[in-house]
């Protein structure tokens, strides 16, 4: 038994990171670990053919010895837009509401075609928090969702490449607070992304050939371009170092040609130089075209799960089957607590009533650990119910997002049955929020409600002045 319960643990000790990337699908097979000793397993990379991807990841996955361990999958940069933004809340589920709220400013859907993910960068007396928002659209995450179906993973994850890329240099620079720009250049891709105490603030991608002529000269206009829009968009900070990951694809030169048109320290990172690759790795790593940093970072480190761009239904049925697993892995504890417990009794009690009243108890604990399950069962069917009403909760949240000027701030949206909805907020101006109520009254999700603003006030502020108000939808 002691000899099987550690080969499980062992198995399971691995993490699998995959990216599907210019034709080719990467997978990185990583020991994780939460102090400095995480290492790379194996790693693959597999053009792909005509087969459908769901099959290709299952084969390319079970090479490396794939058995249900957990999966991360390294999203590239291009298919994702990031926007560095303040919201008026420091509550992560909060700032998911609002987030998701806010998304279709930023791309041309509607905010249920669109996948949302963040990380708050630091938070303030006033009660807002800097934010790092991560927007994709839903149809590409359910087509990569779609190519891990079939496959009994522990868990699913999907980060965006620039996390990784940002986690491979904080792995080893785990104190820097300085702001650094690092390149990670691929086979036919490149990606900058610019970390300030130690978080990712800002990050671009562009098409790049690098045996092309000029392939130096095309990277170095670029590091100016992302430099400019990150003083522009995000902060003056100055840029105090350039940080260049290793791979076959970097221009041998490139470091001297920054150090000399910038006039910043230039420093190459080689991962596959580092202690955390096998040795025997090394070399195949170094003939390898493109580059493994984003997948290598993703799987050393821990990010946390409010950067994971899963839908939210994949999400809440994740949870289920982890709380599920969670409680059988007690329930198996447990019962081989009894089954010592029951063989100790035998050997030193001749009262079997007592061993009986023994293993009650244990079983009566089993049932109260069971039993929050039970309830939340509940409350995922109570949800799965409300939201095919009509005028459920998730309809009347799009239609207020579709309403919404631009001039216009959520503050907090509460949503009561039979659909009853209070919506409060900032505004430039009072005619914006009697605007907003037109909007809303003609909306069909309204039909039959009383809309009103409950109150409207002025407030001074920094800024300038605003408007503070509150209004009620409620059914006739």
């Amino acid at each position: 038994m002691m000899n099987l319960n550690m080969l499980m643990k062992k198995r399971l000790n691995y993490v699998f990171v995959c990216q599907f990337s210019e034709g080719a699908l990467k997978i990185v097979k990583i020991a994780p670990s939460k102090i400095k000793t995480a290492k790379v397993i194996d790693f693959s990379f597999d053009k792909l053919s005509a087969q459908p991807e769901d099959k290709a990841v299952f084969q390319s996955l079970k090479k490396l010895g794939y058995d249900g361990q957990p999966i991360i999958v390294c999203l590239p940069r291009q298919y994702a837009t990031l926007r560095f933004i303040k919201i008026p809340s420091q509550s992560n589920e909060e700032i998911d509401r609002i987030a998701k709220l806010q998304s279709s400013h930023y791309l041309p859907y509607a905010v249920s075609e669109l996948i949302t993910g963040f990380q708050v960068f630091s938070t303030d007396k006033s009660g807002y928090s800097d934010v790092n928002l991560v927007i994709v659209q839903k149809e590409i995450i359910d087509k990569t969702v779609d190519s891990f179906k079939g496959l009994k993973q522990k868990s699913l994850k999907i980060i965006l490449s620039s996390y990784g890329i940002a986690g491979v240099f904080s792995y080893f620079n785990p104190q820097e607070k300085k702001t650094v720009l690092i390149s990670d250049i691929d086979s036919q891709q490149a990606e900058l992304a610019i970390l300030s105490e130690g978080k990712l603030v800002f990050s671009r991608s562009f098409r790049l050939t690098t045996n092309a002529p000029g392939a130096e000269k095309i990277i170095l206009e670029e590091i100016v371009k992302t430099r400019d829009a990150y003083y522009k968009e995000i902060s003056k900070t100055p840029l105090e170092k350039i940080v260049l990951l290793k791979s076959k694809s970097l221009p041998a030169a490139l470091q001297e040609a920054l150090k000399s048109s910038l006039n910043l320290p230039v420093e190459i990172l080689n991962y596959s130089e580092k202690a955390f690759v096998d040795a025997k790795l090394v070399e195949r790593f170094s003939n390898e075209q493109g580059s493994f940093s984003g997948l290598i970072g993703l799987g050393i480190q821990e990010f946390p799960d409010t950067l994971s761009l899963l839908p939210d239904n994949l999400k809440e049925t994740l949870k289920l089957a982890t709380r599920r697993k969670e409680l059988v892995r007690l329930g198996l504890f447990i019962l081989g607590t009894i089954a010592v417990l029951f063989l100790v009794a035998i050997k030193n009690l001749d009262n079997k009533s007592l061993y009986l009243k023994k293993i009650k108890a244990e079983l009566a604990k089993i049932e109260k650990q069971a039993r929050p399950l039970e309830e939340t069962e509940k409350r995922a069917l109570f949800m799965k119910n409300t939201l095919q009403k009509k005028g459920s909760a998730i309809e009347i949240i799009h239609e207020i997002s579709k309403a919404l000027p631009s001039q216009i701030s959520l503050i907090n949206l509460v949503y009561e049955e039979p659909g009853n909805t209070t919506i409060r907020g900032q505004a430039q101006d009072l005619t914006f929020v009697f605007n907003f109520v037109s909007q809303l009254e003609k909306a069909k999700v309204f039909n039959g409600y009383d809309i009103k603003v409950r109150y409207a006030s002025k407030k001074k502020t920094t800024g300038g002045e605003i408007v503070e108000f509150e209004i009620t939808c409620t059914k006739k």
